[in-house]
C-alpha cells in the first residue's frame, strides 16, 4: 500500500503493510489523499467542497 498527499508519496510511505487505522491530517481544502495498492490506485480523497470549523 502506498499514501500520496497531493500526489506524492512522502518516506516511508510507499510499500507499507495494510493497515486499516490509518488517520489522515487534512491540512486545506487542497489536500488530497489517494492509496495505490499493488501500484493500482483505490481511492482519492479530496476535502474541496467541506467546510472546516
Amino acid at each position: 500500500m502506498t499514501l500520496k498527499t497531493n500526489g506524492v508519496a512522502k518516506p516511508g510511505k510507499e510499500n507499507m503493510d495494510f493497515d486499516p487505522d490509518i488517520l489522515f491530517r487534512v491540512t486545506d481544502k487542497n489536500t488530497t489523499f489517494t492509496i495505490e495498492v499493488d501500484g493500482n490506485e483505490v481511492v482519492t480523497l479530496n476535502f474541496k467542497k467541506a467546510t472546516f470549523a
